[in-house]
């Protein structure tokens, strides 16, 4: 007797829910890493599908299309996050390959993952202005992850580093999304993307104003502006953009905030 598949129905969708889409395939216990360049730096967990496994059920035309040479991946120009690839080399050649950070019913704390190697030329980029030695070295920090609904779909591994050991070039280049980051019509923060690529890059802080200290009790203003100043003087970094880091060596503090009170607008 032949052995019975059964499909499962998920719901995928970028952070700001401009792009939708659904998948009746086998349960995803697993996806797939890629070495490449585009692969690393945004956090791609693979699935490969066939056409007639997916389905798009909104696409309100935000999405954007980058070739690396070796990977043409689509991400959605507000809210950043790689939805589908197809490489051009390597194991996964020709197939579409859906994102499985995307997908509501996963958490991709739970689901495994196997790397496959995709060979690339070496990138020939502009040497930045000579500088001193970095102050510290990321390897020997321990970084966070978390899995609720924005870091999650960006596969955000970050560093909290203090503003003056970071240097950033090409601020002009990336556009911002605000996420939740955001109290009334308040930016709190916003992450910075790059325009061509979509990669997640660092974070900005904004806030809160100095206003919001006028509501603390007495007795806690030395601790909240103790905590105050260590936020303003603070910049969040995207430990996936460096090339020479190792993530297999990096230590992970993960933390299991989840996705509750995450929802999409009609």
């Amino acid at each position: 007797m032949a052995e019975v598949i059964t499909k499962v129905h998920y719901h995928g969708n970028c952070w700001c829910g401009m792009y939708r889409f659904e998948l009746l395939t086998s349960e995803i216990t697993s996806g797939v890493e890629c070495t490449c360049r585009q692969c690393r730096k945004k956090g791609y967990r693979w699935l490969p599908v066939s056409d007639n496994d997916f389905t798009v059920v909104r696409d309100d035309g935000s999405l954007a299309e980058f070739d690396s040479g070796v990977l043409v991946d689509k991400f959605c120009k507000q809210c950043g996050n790689g939805v589908t690839g197809r490489h051009s080399s390597g194991p996964l050649r020709g197939q579409l390959l859906i994102n499985i950070n995307l997908i509501m019913e996963l958490d991709p704390f739970k689901v495994g993952h196997t790397t496959v190697d995709t060979e690339e030329a070496k990138q020939d980029l502009a040497p930045l202005p000579a500088a001193d030695p970095p102050a510290v070295q990321i390897q020997d920090r321990q970084v966070r992850a978390d899995n609720c609904s924005f870091c999650s779909r960006l596969a955000y591994v970050g560093s909290y580093e203090p503003k003056d050991v970071v240097r950033v070039h090409g601020k002009e280049n990336t556009f911002e999304c605000q996420r939740k980051a955001q109290v009334g019509k308040l930016k709190m923060a916003a992450s910075a993307l790059c325009k061509t690529c979509g990669v997640h890059m660092f974070a900005n802080i904004y806030g809160p104003p100095l206003s919001f200290l006028d509501k603390v009790a007495p007795e806690r203003l030395s601790l909240v502006m103790d905590s105050y100043v260590q936020n303003m003087n603070m910049q969040p970094i995207s430990v996936r953009v460096f090339d020479d880091v190792d993530m297999s060596t990096v230590k992970v503090d993960y933390d299991h905030c989840g996705t509750e009170g995450y929802a999409l607008d009609d």
